[in-house]
């Protein structure tokens, strides 16, 4: 976790979580995590952006703490049907 940073936006970032910490928050793996980033999700799905990297040739990406949060609580949970629709009467 990291002190207030800027982001590149000049949005104000209180925490910011690397790939593995959002990932263990969503209790997924951090391939999974790199996975639901990256364009090969459809947008609707897709988890919030990165906004920087930790220093260092090996340095993880940097994710605001809020923004996996909500991400993750809009999520439809494990083993939901997102392909129906309800039926209309």
């Amino acid at each position: 976790m990291s002190p207030a940073t800027e982001t590149t936006d000049g949005v104000p970032v209180t925490e910011l979580w690397t790939t593995s910490q959002a990932a263990h928050h969503c209790g997924v793996t951090p391939g999974t995590w790199r996975h639901n980033v990256s364009t090969g999700v459809p947008a609707h799905l897709r988890a919030p952006a990165a906004v920087g990297r930790q220093a260092g040739s090996a340095g993880e990406s940097l994710f605001p703490a809020d923004a996996v949060r909500a991400w993750h609580a809009g999520r439809p949970g494990r083993g939901a049907r997102t392909d129906l629709k309800p039926e209309v009467a």
